[in-house]
């Protein structure tokens, strides 16, 4: 409930904490892959994803013991996902595994399966991406890691709706939606919500997907996260285009791409929306 608070706090503070990582990676490697491993989810709602990846990489090149080790290599592996560079997240996962299964880490071994699930949904093999989610709700639910429990949530039902399994698919978007609600996670919620809103297009149910895609972006506003913001709008851009409000969606369509490439990375890899609908819209 209280993360905006905090979200504007660590920006305040971001020359300091520059400073914490630069002397920690200087002088104290395991402070430095602390740091990291708790400033991922600031990192990642910044765009700060060559920031965060420069850091816990050289962290990596220091010795640590197993259990931070694994923190590092999480991040790093995270912050390469953001920028899709696939093949280093998937060496850095690796490394996450071995870490988590070396030292008994339920968590780290529930973000090495997360990870995992992640990288074979965005390259298309869902078998593997339901396979790998699966392993790992279970072990963030034991270590009650309650914003990644409702994220994977989300990406099962990402990989299930892509396998079309659609009721399946739905109910996870609607149970990690819940789960993010009561935690008061605006980024938990407005992932299940961009999900929930493809359901809507596919159906035909303009109406639904717009009221949700407006949801979506009011919680993005309110974090600033930009990546995302240029999802939700492209989805809205889409609505336009089918209500054959051609000006309104070309708008939505220019301030996507400019949000997207302001950014410079896609960050939100494992979204699934249907292509050809926005390819046939911004055709139209």
């Amino acid at each position: 409930p209280s993360q905006l608070e905090w979200v504007e706090r660590l920006d305040r503070e971001t020359a300091n904490l520059r400073a914490a990582m630069s002397w920690s990676l200087d002088n104290e490697a395991e402070t430095a892959a602390r740091l990291g491993s708790a400033l991922r989810p600031y990192w990642w709602i910044r765009g700060s994803h060559d920031e965060g990846r420069r850091s816990m990489e050289e962290a990596l090149t220091h010795e640590l013991p197993p259990g931070l080790r694994g923190r590092a290599a999480n991040v790093a592996a995270a912050m390469a996902y953001m920028q899709g560079d696939f093949e280093a997240a998937e060496r850095y996962c690796a490394e996450l595994m071995e870490m988590a299964l070396q030292t008994g880490d339920a968590l780290l071994e529930g973000y090495a399966w997360m990870s995992l699930g992640l990288l074979a949904l965005s390259g298309e093999d869902f078998e593997r991406a339901v396979s790998c989610l699966e392993k790992a709700l279970p072990l963030l639910q034991r270590s009650e890691e309650l914003t990644q429990i409702s994220t994977t949530h989300v990406w099962l039902g990402s990989a299930l709706l892509a396998q079309n399994d659609q009721d399946r698919a739905v109910s996870m978007f609607e149970e990690g939606l819940a789960l993010a609600r009561r935690m008061g996670d605006r980024t938990a919620a407005y992932i299940a919500l961009y999900n929930l809103a493809q359901v809507s297009l596919a159906r035909g149910d303009c109406e639904g997907a717009a009221a949700i895609f407006k949801e979506g972006i009011t919680l993005s506003e309110q974090i600033r996260d930009q990546a995302n913001l240029a999802y939700f709008l492209e989805g809205l851009a889409v609505v336009a285009g089918e209500r054959e409000e051609a000006e309104r969606s070309a708008s939505l369509s220019g301030a996507a791409e400019g949000l997207l490439e302001a950014v410079g990375a896609a960050v939100y890899n494992y979204y699934q929306p249907d292509r050809s609908l926005y390819e046939r819209t911004v055709s139209a």
